[in-house]
């Protein structure tokens, strides 16, 4: 019996001196570990951390241990949110939040956990954070020096339309019409900002190609030749030879080289149809022919907003895009537009 008893009580030193040491190996792994991490238990309290979480919160660890998560970031709502989401899937893989320190200052981290077998349930999880201040930084700069960019092709662009109206009389204003009732249609058809803002530009711009017609024959207040009527024709063309080769991150040679194709296949340049043409050009196209229409020409008077939405009414899938005829006509019928 003694024997037996010397065996239970040296076994269970072993085991005890192995616990030790497991421990030992867990603390000196966790304090090892450059990024803040912490130990949950599933009522979402912290059970154990490690010095990195300490250096970035700049908290004691008596205040970490034993206390919720929302001590790390302030608001309770969050912390009962990575509880739920952990336990519930069993890893949350790079949540974007602000870590707030001792002195309340905001940290951005990329927030990972996960359960001990990695399953929905498990009784605690480990969250690592990852502090992505520099990079915030980094992203930040990158998108200031890109709206620098876009700002001086868009003063570049401002200063084609300027040259195309001084040209010729008749297109003053024409574009930024135009501009102003295909955004208006693409916000109605659910186009995001940063497209409209594209699709802004191809129309204010979508002429650029006249300036390789004569004046005389833009400012012809007769029956234009067939031959005047095909150098005209040759414009879209003429202006994505000119933009074609200017780095914007939409389309806008193709915007404009496509504006007066059709749904049949009856435009120009190319005489493509349907799913040939981008979407933005079928709305640069309804919106030009209805300001067109609606405005005066050196060979016609103005014909009105009526006449236009008649047009594109009439012809609604065969020249023109369903949707952006019914967009354009929908703004026009509930008065949320007018072009000055």
């Amino acid at each position: 019996m003694t024997s037996q008893k010397n065996s239970k009580d040296n076994l269970y030193k072993i085991v005890v001196n192995d616990l030790d040491d497991l421990y030992s190996y867990i603390d000196d792994l966790m304090s090892t570990i450059p990024q803040p991490v912490y130990v949950v238990n599933p009522a979402g309290v912290i059970i154990d951390a490690n010095i990195a979480l300490l250096r970035i919160t700049g908290l004691p660890l008596d205040d970490v241990i034993g206390a919720e998560q929302s001590i790390l970031f302030g608001e309770q709502k969050i912390a009962a949110r990575i509880n739920r989401e952990t336990l519930g899937k069993g890893a949350i893989n790079g949540r974007q939040l602000l870590l707030k320190n001792c002195k309340g200052k905001e940290i951005p981290v990329c927030l990972y956990s996960r359960t001990r077998s990695g399953e929905p349930g498990d009784s605690s999880y480990v969250v690592t954070l990852m502090d992505i201040t520099e990079r915030r930084k980094a992203e930040d700069k990158a998108r200031r020096s890109t709206r620098k960019l876009l700002n001086a092709m868009e003063n570049t662009i401002e200063a084609m339309v300027l040259m195309t109206e001084m040209r010729d009389p008749y297109t003053a204003g024409h574009q930024r019409r135009v501009a102003k009732l295909a955004c208006a249609m693409a916000g109605q058809m659910g186009f995001s900002s940063d497209r409209i803002n594209g699709l802004r530009l191809s129309c204010l711009i979508h002429d650029i190609g006249k300036i390789q017609v004569p004046a005389e024959i833009l400012t012809n207040p007769n029956k234009l030749s067939l031959a005047e009527f095909e150098m005209i024709k040759m414009h879209p063309l003429v202006g994505y030879e000119i933009l074609k080769n200017i780095k914007l991150p939409w389309p806008i040679s193709t915007i404009v080289l496509q504006h007066h194709e059709r749904e049949d296949g009856s435009g120009y340049p190319d005489g493509i149809k349907g799913d040939k043409i981008l979407l933005d050009s079928k709305i640069l196209a309804v919106a030009d022919v209805v300001e067109a229409m609606a405005s005066h020409r050196p060979y016609r008077p103005a014909l009105g907003v009526d006449k236009a939405i008649s047009e594109i009414s009439t012809n609604r899938g065969t020249l023109y895009y369903p949707s952006a005829v019914d967009a354009c006509v929908s703004l026009f019928a509930d008065k949320s537009f007018q072009f000055d």
